[in-house]
């Protein structure tokens, strides 16, 4: 049996008497790929600030490779890649410095010549590598997409979330990111990815987590779904009627 990546446990997360996110438990193998999928406001952010570390559950226990997330913290963010929907850095940080920057806080033991070539890979399979000397303030939509991709799979963590991945990036970036994810989940990266883009989502993820109001509506493997009930949109959409 597959010892899980990831594992949490009667996790929720409240502001006071709002409750964003109720008990959830949930598990994820290295190499597999779960899809958030829910509307504006279904808890789906919430979750994967969860998990990234930038919030803290307010009840229930989160597990990374078997060590609590939270006792072990920075060795797990070290281990954890994080694109969140929008992000907001200084403005006068060009796109180079803000990864550069991301790489150098996870610790990599790697050499400089190493991190540099990483660096140089990213921008070059992301296709912005003319443009990585870009101030962020100056960045289009979709070069600033890019550059918080490029972030996240910076110094090859064992679990990646993304976070409407798609936004901003045109047809060729999103075959591109598609590739690269297969990639990454081959060698054993496990990734947890909300997006409302269902017909690219259907090509890569192998489970599904269906959240509304803060609550799991569903869960299933999407190949067997599929198999019986047709397309990933019109399964979301079911649920909600």
């Amino acid at each position: 049996m597959t010892t899980p990546l990831i594992s949490l446990q009667g996790v929720s997360k409240s502001y006071g008497e709002l409750q964003a996110l109720a008990p959830l438990d949930l598990e994820l193998s290295p190499g597999e790929v779960l899809g958030l999928f829910g509307n504006n406001g279904s808890g789906k952010s919430t979750l994967l600030k969860i998990l990234s570390g930038s919030f803290k559950a307010s009840s229930g226990s989160y597990t990374f490779q078997e060590q609590l997330f939270w006792r072990d913290a920075i060795a797990s963010k070290n281990q954890t890649g994080y694109q969140p929907e929008e992000v907001e850095i200084p403005a006068l940080l060009t796109l180079s410095e803000y990864v550069a920057f991301v790489q150098n806080v996870k610790a990599s033991s790697d050499s400089a010549a190493q991190k540099k070539e990483g660096l140089d890979e990213l921008f070059w399979i992301f296709q912005i590598e003319n443009q990585k000397n870009t101030l962020f303030q100056a960045a289009s939509l979709g070069m600033r997409k890019k550059m918080a991709l490029a972030a996240a799979f910076v110094s090859n963590p064992k679990f990646i979330i993304l976070d409407e991945p798609t936004n901003g990036l045109d047809l060729k970036a999103q075959e591109t990111l598609l590739a690269l994810i297969q990639k990454r989940k081959e060698a054993g990266t496990g990734f947890v990815i909300a997006t409302h883009n269902f017909e690219w989502a259907e090509r890569v993820i192998d489970h599904a987590l269906a959240l509304e109001k803060g609550r799991v509506l569903d869960r299933f493997s999407l190949k067997e779904r599929k198999n019986q009930d047709g397309n990933l949109r019109g399964q979301f959409m079911s649920l909600l009627s």
